[in-house]
C-alpha cells in the first residue's frame, strides 16, 4: 500500500509540474503602449510596422510609437509594399506616386493611375498608356499598353487593342498578344481564351 501511495504522490507532483509548465507557456500579457489619446478620424490596422491614419479627409502613416512618419497630405495611401507606399493627391488633378517609410517621395506623383509594387515593379499609367516602373522610377516595361497587371512568377498580363499576352520584367513579349483573355500564372501554368475556346499555357525554363 505504501508503494502505491508513493507512486500516486509522484504522479500527482509530475502532473502539477506539467500543468504549471503548460500554463506558463500559454500565458499572454498585453501592455498599454499608448492610452486612447490619438486624435484621428480613422486608424487602420498595423501592417509592416505602420498604420494608415486619416484626419479631415487626408491620410498618412504613424509608427508603433504613434509618431507621424508620412504626413497627412494625401487623399489616399496604400499599405507599404516592398518598402514603398502608393499615394494619391486629387489637386490640381488626380496623381499617383510612391513614398518611402520616412515620407520621402521616391517616385513623384506624375501618374494618372498606379498599383502597388509587386516582384520589384509597379504598373503605372501616364498619358493613357500603361507599363511598369522600378523602385527608382525608371521605366522597366514601356508604357505602350492599354492595361497592365501585376507580375506573377516573373510574367505580367498586358492588353493592347483588345488582345492580351504576357511580358517579362525587361518588357519582352514572352507570350504574344493574341488572346482575348489571359489569367495570371500560378504554379507555372495560366489559363487563356481565344474566341470561345480555352487553353492552358505552361512556363518552360
Amino acid at each position: 500500500m505504501k508503494g502505491k501511495g508513493v507512486l500516486f504522490g509522484i504522479a500527482a507532483i509530475l502532473a502539477a509540474m506539467l500543468f504549471i509548465s503548460c500554463s506558463d507557456e500559454s500565458v499572454i500579457t498585453v501592455d498599454i503602449l499608448i492610452e486612447p489619446s490619438l486624435d484621428y478620424d480613422i486608424i487602420m490596422p498595423f501592417n509592416n510596422g505602420f498604420a494608415i491614419v486619416q484626419k479631415d479627409g487626408k491620410q498618412g502613416f504613424i509608427d508603433k510609437t504613434g509618431n507621424i512618419t508620412v504626413p497627412l497630405i494625401y487623399e489616399k495611401v496604400h499599405d507599404f509594399s516592398e518598402g514603398l507606399a502608393l499615394v494619391r493627391k486629387d489637386t490640381p488633378y488626380i496623381s499617383y506616386g510612391f513614398v518611402d517609410e520616412k515620407g520621402i517621395e521616391i517616385i513623384p506623383l506624375i501618374y494618372s493611375w498606379a498599383q502597388d509594387f509587386n516582384e520589384g515593379l509597379a504598373s503605372v499609367v501616364k498619358d493613357s498608356k500603361s507599363g511598369f516602373i522600378d523602385k527608382t522610377g525608371n521605366v522597366a516595361v514601356p508604357l505602350i499598353y492599354d492595361f497592365s497587371f501585376d507580375f506573377s512568377e516573373g510574367l505580367a498580363r498586358v492588353r493592347k487593342n483588345g488582345k492580351e499576352g504576357f511580358v517579362d520584367k525587361e518588357g519582352n513579349e514572352i507570350v504574344p498578344l493574341i488572346y482575348d483573355i489571359v489569367r495570371p500564372f500560378d504554379g507555372g501554368v495560366a489559363i487563356v481564351r481565344k474566341g470561345d475556346k480555352w487553353g492552358i499555357l505552361e512556363i518552360s525554363r
